[in-house]
């Protein structure tokens, strides 16, 4: 009983922190791909999110605010990074879920005449939430599949 009450505590004080990946092959071009990715403001058409936008609309640039909402918790990024046709990196500002910090990527890349789309979430839990930390994980992997699994129907069903 002392070793769990200590690794709880240890749980709470250290905090809990992982790196997701997730990858899919689309039958389609970079620029097909880009065009649905790089609107991060409809990632909510694509995944469990209630809300998603970017401001300003449109295709992703450095400076870009984007906001997402799953029932009453909301969590704001901004984008740091943009390489057209490439690559797109935000970094958590503010948040109401119990995360240190919530950063996503998203990298396309050649897959033969196809492309790679990679989606990476690093992530780090905050308070009480790192007692429930595999579920978390267990989850947003599971919504990171689909999410991406939804992009690529979305795409070849066009």
């Amino acid at each position: 009983m002392k070793n769990v009450i200590i690794a709880s505590v240890a749980l709470l004080l250290i905090g809990c922190k992982a790196t997701q990946v997730q990858t899919i092959t689309i039958d389609a071009s970079k620029e097909d791909v880009w065009k649905v990715v790089s609107s991060l403001g409809d990632l909510a058409n694509y995944s469990a999110l209630d809300s998603s936008s970017l401001t300003p609309p449109g295709e992703a640039m450095v400076g870009s605010v984007h906001y997402v909402s799953q029932g009453k918790n909301y969590g704001i990024s901004n984008v740091v990074s943009v390489e057209k046709n490439e690559s797109i990196k935000t970094k958590l500002k503010e948040t109401s879920w119990p995360a240190h910090y919530w950063n996503e990527s998203w990298y396309l890349y050649d897959e033969g005449s196809s492309t790679g789309l990679k989606y990476v979430i690093d992530f780090k839990g905050k308070g009480l939430a790192n007692l429930g930390f595999p579920i978390l994980a267990a989850y947003n992997k599971s919504d990171m599949k689909k999410t991406i699994t939804n992009i690529k129907n979305h795409i070849e069903n066009k």
